[in-house]
């Protein structure tokens, strides 16, 4: 079924972002209101709400996008036209017509060990494109010899349910025979097995005679393993912490039994099963830090930290930079060989850096004349008038000073005129005098 333009635009976007996106929402007046999905932030800065004519509008202040659902999935999809968002939302919106990706769309989300025919299933998934679970994979820090193994053993696929994208392995027990898809949400918490649980391992041949075997959780800490201490490890992956339920026979030559569970309750319990279930062996804790909640987790660090050394003051501007301007965070994390938390990490040093810089240099003297508000101009402006009639009386007494001493300078030559005219009288009777006694 096709959807026009209109039809889509009048769709609930709370309903389609809620079931197709993951996001969740809050009444927020005649709207909606939820985190933003283009970053990550603690408090809502996301809203939707219905317009008059029908049409569904949101609008994100985090990131300053907005519009339809069809601007929305042209933005989070990353697409390049709008028909191209069109016919992704006409997939979403009827999953059965026109997709090239089969889905298997029938099955729950379990670990309760249901019937399916795996095999079928697989056969289903096995032609899918592996791109996005082997970039998976190495995102998470295994080795890429380690990935290529798992596609010639045809152990790794790609599996979508529900829209949603998941790192598939196919679980084999020792004779080869297929017994559940063990299914990783990819840039995602989910998971979940189809058919009944079993152990995993790639070295069935070797476990009867190894003297030393790592007993994992999960598959992605099964090949974490095999990356930090090398792929000769040999060990198992319960796919959870529980060993009951299992034939264990062949861990009864080993010498050492390494716990790699959890940092967790789950764990910590897994590692008490381990040590009563086998008292005589030596029984070891693969080490932790405090802040690691599993064996991946402690791959991932020990990667950031590598990656870390590696990079130059240039190369983290250049993140920084390029942060600035992209819309795709986990693509920028992706051609740089680091994770999204370290990204995030080297953008908040660079911020740091630059407000410590500012923070360093002296502001300069406000000026006088700078104003705030209206009420502030009006108090300079009668400053400036109280200013000006005072330099106004100033001039008028520096003129009449200068003016009075100028007459007193007048008066002075007068003076000075006067008694020169006395001098000269007095002389000139004197000189009459003195003539008249010689006579």
């Amino acid at each position: 079924m096709k959807h026009s333009v209109e039809y889509l635009k009048r769709v609930n976007m709370v309903d389609i972002l809620s079931r197709h996106y993951q996001m969740q929402f809050t009444h927020n007046g005649n709207g909606y209101a939820s985190l933003s999905p283009f970053g990550e932030e603690s408090q809502p800065s996301f809203f939707i709400k219905q317009e008059g004519d029908g049409h569904w509008l949101f609008k994100d202040f985090s990131s300053g996008y907005g519009g339809s659902i069809i601007d929305f999935v042209l933005l989070k999809e990353n697409l390049k036209s709008v028909s191209d968002a069109i016919k992704h939302l006409q997939r979403l919106l009827n999953p059965n017509a026109g997709s090239n990706m089969t889905e298997v769309a029938a099955l729950e989300i379990t670990t309760a060990g249901k019937a399916y025919d795996v095999n079928y299933i697989y056969d289903q998934i096995k032609d899918n494109n592996i791109d996005a679970s082997r970039d998976y994979l190495l995102k998470r820090g295994i080795l890429p010899s380690l990935v290529d193994q798992l596609l010639d053993e045809q152990i790794l696929l790609y599996n979508q349910h529900k829209n949603v994208s998941y790192c598939t392995f196919a679980v084999y027990d020792k004779d080869k025979d297929l017994r559940c898809l063990d299914n990783h949400e990819i840039d995602g918490a989910k998971k979940f097995v189809l058919g009944k649980k079993h152990l995993f391992s790639m070295d069935w041949v070797e476990l009867p005679t190894s003297s030393r075997i790592y007993i994992c959780e999960s598959i992605i800490d099964y090949l974490s393993i095999k990356t930090l201490d090398g792929v000769s490890s040999k060990g198992i992956a319960l796919l959870g912490n529980q060993l009951n339920g299992y034939d264990l026979r062949f861990l009864n030559n080993a010498q050492t039994l390494v716990s790699c569970f959890d940092n967790d309750g789950g764990g910590f319990s897994g590692y008490l099963d381990l040590k009563e279930k086998y008292p005589a062996k030596q029984i070891e804790i693969y080490e932790l830090q405090a802040n690691q909640k599993d064996i991946n987790d402690r791959l991932v660090s020990e990667k950031q930290s590598q990656t870390a050394q590696s990079l130059t003051a240039q190369d983290k501007l250049a993140i920084y930079q390029a942060f600035v301007r992209s819309d795709n965070r986990s693509q920028l994390a992706n051609e740089w060989g680091i994770d999204r938390s370290y990204l995030y990490k080297i953008v908040k040093e660079c911020e740091q850096i630059i407000l410590s810089n500012f923070k360093d240099k002296r502001p300069g003297r406000k000026s006088a004349n700078d104003v705030e508000n209206k009420s502030e101009a009006r108090s300079l402006i009668e400053q400036l008038k109280t200013e000006n009639r005072q330099l106004a009386r100033e001039k008028e007494y520096y003129y009449a000073k200068s003016e009075f001493s100028q007459l007193r300078l007048k008066w002075s030559e007068h003076e000075v005129a006067q008694l020169k005219g006395e001098k000269e009288t007095s002389k000139k009777n004197h000189i009459k005098k003195k003539r008249n006694k010689k006579r």
